[in-house]
């Protein structure tokens, strides 16, 4: 899984608590609660990042193993495209 991602909508407002990360929907008035590791890869996506780099970052950051990380971040994306947080 080495293309690019898609950028995240710019519609989309972020805000941090602790360790979890908020973000608005503001087409659909929509609020999105993430975890530590999705906040994580959230804040990672742009046009310059392919999961499989995000997958090496957490399995630093996380110390995990590297198949578990790109499950994660592959599982994560896959959640993020369906609540149509990202451009297509």
């Amino acid at each position: 899984m080495n293309l690019r991602l898609e950028k995240r909508k710019k519609d989309i407002i972020l805000k941090e608590l602790d360790s979890e990360l908020l973000l608005y929907d503001k087409k659909k008035a929509v609020v999105h609660y993430l975890n530590r590791t999705a906040g994580f890869i959230w804040k990672k996506i742009n046009n310059k990042r392919s999961a499989d780099d995000i997958a090496k970052e957490i399995e630093k950051k996380f110390d995990i193993p590297s198949n578990r990380a790109i499950k994660d971040v592959k599982k994560t994306l896959a959640r993020f495209s369906k609540l149509e947080l990202l451009n297509k």
